[in-house]
């Protein structure tokens, strides 16, 4: 299995069920700004809003979420985090 971000993995599932944005915003009862949105990685999805996507995608919400690189999610944090804004120990 291909590792990726989450929004890559939303739109390779999406476009496999052959949806459209706006048709799975819909079935979410979410806006398809929003999808576009994670979609382009520009937002995260809360835990409610993966339920959402994996029951409209007809997908267990461990699948969608296997299929993201953990490389990915900790190399991200690390670059957006500044060491002088820590909290000290």
């Amino acid at each position: 299995m291909i590792k990726r971000t989450f929004g890559k993995a939303l739109r390779v599932v999406r476009k496999s069920r052959n949806l459209t944005q706006l048709k799975l915003a819909k079935r979410c009862e979410l806006d398809r700004t929003f999808i576009s949105l994670l979609e382009r990685d520009l937002r995260q999805p809360t835990l409610p809003t993966i339920f959402k996507l994996s029951a409209a995608l007809n997908i267990p919400p461990s699948s969608l979420i296997g299929m993201v690189d953990p490389d990915y999610i900790l190399n991200k944090r690390t670059k957006t985090q500044d060491p002088s804004s820590q909290d000290p120990v």
